[in-house]
């Protein structure tokens, strides 16, 4: 008698989830039955590209990965607006908050992460909004279309993107922002004070090293007040604060969780048979949250669950390739430089061009490349194969 499918429940239908699918639909292992709880009332879609639907370049519809009867293809049985509450390890048994419930033999938590939302007063009023999924963005754009102000609270990526689209549909939009600079996960001081110019040469106003204190407004929101007592007018809120790994399951489910729910070099929890990926995971103390290593999980976790299980994960050289309202910029590795190492600078702030390697050891230990980043992917190659470098090091920055 052939052996019975093995049942992989995914929970989770966002990126890293779908990833892992296609991933082990590669492997054509024909013993697996998989079925995917997703907490969104939609099959998958890019994430990354929320800010051209807030923009109106792009509908909805050009966001979606895979359409429904791709999973019938696949006979991948799909459930959406599916939260899965509870987890019976004793049974092998999950359920839904919605009703559904099916058998497992192995899980994978792919959840992901949610908005961090930092303690200011007034956050519960009408017109404060988070950007995390295609219905925040819905309902943005809705109010966007009649209100005049907006005020961004964050200055990463996220904040820059969401900022950049309101004000393509009209408004005016200010961003504050905590650090003394923007995206100071991907960019030093001067490279961000760049980009800031260049934003501002678009119409967007800043302040940083700035806290709100405040959201002010009765039941809707009038504006927010800075803790120098300084008020901003505005009639949209957007918190874009950062996200934090979604644990709630994991927890209750008593996984080992830190920062995230840790997993080793396999994908695997502190529970056998329940592997998880994606930004909902800590490995080896890391928490990813670019696309790249987590396509890298998936490749991982698809191998030890329907292939030969050799495969592992490793520590990743943390590479940031990115587009703000339409301005290039790369980062990777100790870009900040500090004792001991050099800075080789290259900065043409009128041009909007920034690029600064920084080496230790005649070795690249990282670079930032902000407008011309021609170089980036030699640059990338040397500091990740940590390769000695000579001659004149001002040619590494050159554009051929």
């Amino acid at each position: 008698m052939a052996n019975a499918a093995q049942k992989l429940v995914v929970i989770g239908n966002g990126m890293s989830g779908q990833a892992a699918l296609e991933e082990i639909l590669k492997i054509k292992n024909d013993n697996i039955e998989m079925a995917v709880f997703g907490g969104e009332p939609f099959h998958s879609y890019n994430r990354i590209m929320l800010s051209d639907v807030l923009s109106g370049k792009r509908s909805f519809s050009q966001l979606n990965t895979k359409n429904r009867s791709w999973y019938e293809e696949n006979k991948i049985k799909l459930f959406t607006g599916s939260v899965v509450t509870k987890i019976d390890k004793d049974k092998k048994r999950m359920y839904a908050q919605n009703g559904y419930s099916s058998p497992y033999d192995k899980i994978l938590i792919a959840t992901g992460s949610v908005p961090f939302i930092p303690p200011i007063k007034g956050v519960d009023k009408k017109g404060v909004f988070v950007y995390r999924t295609i219905e925040d963005v819905w309902s943005i754009a809705e109010v966007s279309r009649y209100r005049k102000k907006a005020v961004v609270i964050g200055g990463g990526l996220l904040g820059l993107e969401a900022a950049k689209a309101l004000k393509d549909n009209g408004m005016d939009v200010s961003v504050v922002h905590l650090a003394d600079h923007l995206m100071e996960q991907q960019l030093d001081y001067d490279s961000g004070w760049i980009l800031q110019m260049l934003l501002e040469r678009m119409g967007l106003k800043f302040r940083v090293q700035a806290v709100t204190d405040e959201i002010l407004g009765d039941d809707s929101v009038s504006g927010i007040r800075l803790n120098t007592g300084e008020e901003i007018d505005a009639d949209l809120v957007l918190i874009c604060t950062g996200i934090k790994p979604n644990t709630e399951l994991a927890e209750n489910l008593g996984l080992m969780v830190k920062r995230g729910i840790v997993v080793n070099d396999f994908m695997e929890t502190s529970q056998e048979g329940i592997y998880a990926i994606g930004e909902c995971v800590e490995h080896r103390g890391m928490v990813y949250g670019l696309f790249d290593p987590l396509t890298n999980q998936a490749k991982v976790v698809a191998d030890v669950i329907a292939g030969s299980g050799v495969k592992t994960f490793e520590e990743l050289l943390l590479s940031a390739v990115l587009k703000v309202a339409e301005i290039n910029l790369v980062s990777v590795g100790e870009f900040e430089g500090g004792k001991d190492y050099e800075d080789i600078v290259y900065s043409d702030p009128q041009a909007g061009i920034y690029k600064k390697i920084v080496i230790k050891d005649d070795k690249i230990q990282g670079a930032i490349f902000l407008g011309d980043i021609k170089k980036y992917r030699e640059i990338y190659q040397l500091v990740k194969e940590k390769a000695l470098i000579n001659g004149n090091r001002h040619d590494l920055l050159l554009s051929s």
